[in-house]
């Protein structure tokens, strides 16, 4: 339990690794943006985390507090211009992102209590206008819960054409929602609104060539086994490459018993910040 009362969840390497490349690019990132060439192309640069209710984590290796994103990014120097935390846990809001404001009195925070979808669709994108010359510039963390980051707003995201995102993509909570016979339509739509369409389906099951066999009952289709997470992952990967000039290779986390969790994948329209991000994943 931390000092807000809040359960802190336990984490293990990779999402330590996780947190670790998020601070190592944000520290490149406001850098690079503080220098006089830097200044000569961006106004202003701002920070937005889309999932925001974990402020810190415990380490179940060493039981050792581990910051969470948001104290990653407020504690970064150069400072961002404002950051944005958005929650959809009402409970969460009061008493892990409020207190932030009294800890990090210097730092231009703004909480937003809601879905991540809308707040970023409405309060995020309109505020943030084309790019120019010298423009506005934002980075988003997108670590979500679940499936509950729907495409179409990752995409909208893209074409606003001034954001970089670094995407925490839960390979596994899709592999899990997809079991051994197809899922009922709800969840298939669910799925389908997070991956940005169906091709998920077809990289988790194949067709049952027991259905040619004569006078046998049998499912149309089965699952996969092999290589899914990463044809997730790549799936993902390359939906990003038609809003985003540039998208990193995906970098697949594992657990302690080797199963991937999720995959790591960053996306900007600037190659210079590829490459940086290229070379992070490549450290770990």
């Amino acid at each position: 339990m931390g000092e807000s009362g809040v359960k802190l969840d336990q984490i293990g390497a990779w999402s330590r690794d996780k947190l670790d490349m998020l601070g190592q690019y944000l520290a490149a990132y406001v850098n690079i943006l503080s220098t006089e060439r830097g200044r000569e192309y961006c106004s202003d640069f701002h920070y937005v985390d889309a999932f925001a209710g974990a402020t810190e984590h415990i380490d179940k290796d060493s039981g050792e507090y581990i910051d969470g994103s948001p104290r990653v990014a407020l504690k970064v120097q150069p400072q961002f211009f404002s950051y944005t935390f958005i929650e959809k846990n009402r409970n969460k809001v009061k008493k892990v992102l409020e207190p932030l404001e009294a800890e990090f009195p210097d730092r231009n925070i703004n909480i937003l209590y809601g879905d991540c979808n809308e707040k970023l669709l409405n309060d995020i994108l309109p505020i943030f206008p084309p790019r120019k010359k010298k423009s506005k510039l934002g980075f988003i963390f997108l670590d979500p819960y679940g499936t509950n980051l729907e495409w179409d707003t990752v995409e909208a995201i893209g074409k606003a054409g001034v954001f970089d995102v670094f995407i925490n993509l839960s390979v596994m909570v899709v592999t899990r929602q997809a079991p051994g016979t197809p899922p009922p339509a709800d969840v298939h739509e669910r799925v389908s609104r997070f991956m940005g369409g169906d091709e998920w389906f077809n990289i988790c099951y194949r067709e049952n060539p027991q259905l040619a066999l004569p006078g046998f009952a049998a499912p149309a289709h089965v699952r996969a086994r092999d290589g899914v997470a990463d044809s997730l992952a790549k799936c993902y990967q390359e939906k990003l490459a038609s809003c985003f000039h540039y998208v990193t290779p995906f970098k697949m986390m594992y657990s302690s018993k080797n199963s991937p969790i999720y995959a790591l994948i960053f996306a900007s329209q600037a190659r210079t910040a590829m490459e940086k991000m290229r070379a992070i994943f490549n450290r770990k």
